[in-house]
């Protein structure tokens, strides 16, 4: 977990982290201030109250579930999932800002919001397609964005949830007029202080030989 500065990115830096994800046939498209990010957090907003109005729904059941097997208290022992210093106490819709996960669920896990202004950049990673050989893509994008930037000291708060409803991506896209599938979200900005989070042994994960 690490704790943004409401500062700019380095000189240069996006341009870095968009010309990363082309060479992996992919798209970082920077949102910028005013009325793109307006629309784009009206969008998740609009999105995030229709998700509220159905708290019993199949799919937000499977979500609560999901979040409970992977969230870890502050006792735990578990060598993966989401610890509680990388998620606030208190989740949700800050007029003007993008909408966020709600992994404490009540709990008072997390850490205290801290409010503040918007990370200095926001953008979305998009995808030619939605088939498998446009995820792979996507995913040794952002593996790459996001190793270029922690180089800098610069970290990314993601968000994917939003992107699982087809309505949502459509509307992204249209609003970007960009081409493609969006695939991700993130807000970027540079923190001098991160906290490591824990990682099970490589034996647990790759398969005998």
């Amino acid at each position: 977990m690490a704790h943004s500065n409401p500062g700019p990115l380095p000189g240069g830096l996006l341009a870095w982290l968009e010309d990363d994800a082309t060479a992996e046939g992919a798209t970082l498209a920077a949102v910028g201030g005013g009325p793109a990010y307006e629309r784009l957090t009206a969008i998740l907003a609009a999105w995030s109250r229709r998700r509220d109005l159905y708290p019993t729904s199949p799919a937000e059941i499977r979500t609560r579930a999901e979040t409970l097997r992977w969230t870890r208290g502050a006792d735990s022992e578990a060598r993966d999932g989401v610890p509680t210093h990388a998620f606030p106490a208190a989740a949700g819709g800050t007029a003007g800002r993008l909408p966020q996960r709600d992994f404490d669920l009540g709990r008072g896990w997390g850490f205290p919001p801290s409010g503040g202004p918007p990370a200095p950049v926001t953008a979305v990673l998009v995808a030619e397609g939605e088939d498998e050989q446009s995820w792979l893509r996507a995913g040794q994008a952002l593996q790459r964005i996001l190793l270029r930037a922690a180089s800098h000291w610069v970290f990314a708060s993601l968000r994917s949830q939003p992107l699982q409803s087809a309505s949502v991506r459509a509307q992204i896209r249209s609003s970007l007029r960009a081409t493609g599938s969006p695939q991700m979200l993130l807000e970027l900005g540079v923190a001098r202080t991160s906290r490591p989070t824990a990682r099970r042994p490589v034996d647990e994960l790759t398969p005998d030989r």
